[in-house]
């Protein structure tokens, strides 16, 4: 089996990075972006995309960029799962 997802919490590093280098934070107690939001990447959430002069939707504390992996389906193959960040709070990839 692949892993298909990966977390994109904010005390991932990365995400951290990017969430520290425009200008907010990451509530280390719980995980948190600016200690309320539980992800790291939305669609929504736009008090978190307020940096509109940095020019690139990357560059924000909370981004809907996404992950982006191509990988050749076999015939054993048989489904796929396309879920939301809630799922994999409870189940693993």
């Amino acid at each position: 089996m692949i892993p298909l997802s990966f977390d994109h919490k904010p005390n991932n590093k990365l995400e951290t990075q990017r969430i520290y280098k425009i200008k907010h934070f990451v509530d280390e107690a719980s995980n948190r972006v600016d200690g309320s939001l539980a992800v790291a990447r939305a669609f929504g959430d736009h008090q978190y995309k307020d940096k509109m002069d940095k020019g690139d939707w990357t560059e924000q504390a909370v981004t809907a960029c996404p992950d982006i992996h191509v990988f050749d389906r076999k015939e054993e193959d048989h489904f796929f799962v396309l879920a939301c960040d809630g799922i994999w709070d409870c189940k693993t990839n």
